[in-house]
């Protein structure tokens, strides 16, 4: 009798602990929300311009992204979104760049946590490696992040763009394994589906110098050979 009555309270309080669960994770994920969304709006703005802005209030972004990961602490959308508010006010400035430092190496460690728990999505691991290069790190973590970002999302216009960038600013720097990954970039990008993308990649390669390459390189694409008369 004893053992079936504590079996009973047992599950009894098994069952209010799973149900406290299913009640309190919804009201959390909301709140959570409600933080994160203000924010989020900021930081794709901010995106679009590809530029330093100094009109953003980066703080109150800062602040509320914090509150939203208070109340769902893994959320890998999260903590990707906060990495790109911390380095957001100082983000194209040179490696070095004091005040730039402290917002790269706070976002650092959001973006390693995000791609751990969702390894497969290739901005996480874009980013990762940009912060990286951004900080001077060219390490094992900065060739595995640009490696998986390539081999996760080799089609997709972000990814491409910033490899491409990373790849012709530090060109020097990295070796020839790394140098092929960006060529092979460059030739996926000047054909992709999106003209749009590829208007900009031809801007990216003339602002570098180095737009023969890609004419040499996709001799048969007509929609690049209009662009490309003058070098072939």
């Amino acid at each position: 009798m004893n053992k079936q009555l504590s079996l009973r309270k047992s599950a009894v309080f098994l069952l209010i602990i799973l149900v406290s669960y299913l009640i309190i994770s919804p009201v959390k994920w909301f709140v959570a929300d409600i933080y994160y969304r203000t924010p989020f709006n900021v930081v794709k703005n901010w995106q679009i311009a590809s530029q330093d802005s100094q009109e953003v209030d980066w703080g109150n972004s800062n602040r509320r992204f914090l509150k939203a990961l208070e109340f769902d602490a893994n959320n890998p959308e999260s903590l990707m979104m906060a990495g790109l508010s911390y380095e957001g006010q100082y983000a194209f400035k040179e490696t070095g760049f004091a005040k730039a430092e402290k917002g790269r190496k706070l976002a650092l460690n959001f973006y390693r946590n995000s791609v751990h728990l969702r390894p497969a999505w290739p901005y996480g691991w874009i980013d990762l490696a940009l912060v990286k290069y951004r900080l001077g790190e060219l390490d094992e973590e900065f060739y595995k992040s640009i490696l998986h970002a390539s081999e996760l999302g080799s089609w997709e216009p972000g990814v491409q763009k910033v490899i491409i960038e990373i790849g012709l600013h530090g060109w020097s720097k990295f070796d020839s394994k790394t140098q092929e990954l960006v060529l092979k970039t460059i030739r996926k990008a000047v054909i992709h589906a999106d003209k749009k993308h590829v208007k900009a990649m031809i801007m990216l390669l003339k602002k570098y110098g180095i737009f023969y390459y890609a004419c040499l390189s996709n001799k048969d694409n007509l929609y690049l050979a209009k662009r490309c008369k003058r070098f072939m």
